[in-house]
């Protein structure tokens, strides 16, 4: 019979013992430690603790200890511990870090089945998307869609989210009043993060502003999505004024577009080096370069 899920024991000092950590999970400094016996790498042959030695797939046998939540002591497995802390045999089962989504759209989330992408393209996607808020996305609604996917993502392991919620106008209220009440319910669950969505031309003015002071009161981050036209520049400098003055870090959509002359990537970099920006700042981009090669 196949065993399900192993019960950790419920206690605050145990044992992980027997299990297997991917090799690149582990630190250079823990790998030359001398206690660190020969193992197996993923072909069967012996290799010892020089990282060069390893293949990238190689699994390390190892025992954990845990205290208090935290790891507080790595060694190889079958080393000696102590009998009288609780220990789980993992039976050589692989120990992974609970996974970070840095970039995701609670708010978006398991609309398909009422207002699906008719072709499969980017601008009837924001079309769609558009559509759908307008009618719908009040509180209990957002709310509902956005606590499913936390709980979806929690039953898989995921112990961190960055969302990104629209914020134009009473949307950004709403949104931001319904990650509030999730990331009290879930503060010891998941960490949650979230980043204001707009386009930049919306911080130039007064909406804009405010939007800044919910953001900042949210404990969030200024976010919004870099189209390249005319006045980019100028709006770039502006929310990095912003950012500067209630110290939020940003992060920014660029180049999300087929055009490979489009360059909103070089400009957040450029804006980030001329308003000497300290804070720190996330760049998710899709840019299509064309490259000639000289053989």
């Amino acid at each position: 019979m196949m065993l399900s899920f192993l019960k950790v024991p419920d206690v605050p000092h145990y044992w992980l013992r027997n299990g297997q950590v991917p090799l690149p999970m582990l630190a250079d400094n823990v790998l030359s430690r001398p206690w660190v016996k020969p193992w197996l790498g993923s072909h069967g042959r012996q290799i010892g603790g020089d990282r060069r030695l390893f293949g990238s797939e190689a699994l390390v046998p190892v025992d954990i200890e845990i205290c208090n939540g935290m790891v507080t002591a790595l060694h190889s497995a079958g080393s000696a511990i102590a009998d009288i802390v609780p220990a789980l045999d993992l039976h050589s089962g692989l120990i992974w870090p609970c996974f970070v989504d840095m970039h995701t759209h609670l708010d978006k989330g398991h609309i398909w089945p009422r207002s699906p992408n008719p072709n499969g393209t980017f601008d009837s996607a924001l079309a769609a998307v558009h559509n759908d808020s307008a009618q719908r996305w009040d509180f209990e609604d957002v709310y509902r869609r956005a606590a499913f996917g936390l709980k979806c993502s929690y039953a898989h392991g995921t112990q961190a989210i960055r969302t990104h919620l629209d914020a134009f106008d009473r949307q950004g209220e709403i949104s931001f009043e319904v990650f509030q009440r999730l990331q009290a319910e879930w503060q010891d669950k998941i960490v949650l993060q979230a980043v204001c969505l707009v386009t930049l031309d919306y911080f130039m003015g007064p909406p804009g502003e405010r939007l800044a002071n919910l953001v900042a009161s949210s404990g969030g981050v200024l976010g919004g999505v870099a189209f390249m036209n005319a006045g980019i520049v100028q709006q770039l400098d502006r929310v990095f004024e912003l950012a500067k003055a209630r110290n939020l870090d940003l992060d920014f959509h660029t180049d999300e577009s087929l055009n490979p002359d489009d360059m909103a990537l070089r400009l957040v970099a450029e804006a980030a080096i001329r308003h000497e920006f300290t804070g720190r700042l996330l760049v998710d981009t899709a840019v299509v370069c064309l490259c000639s090669l000289k053989m």
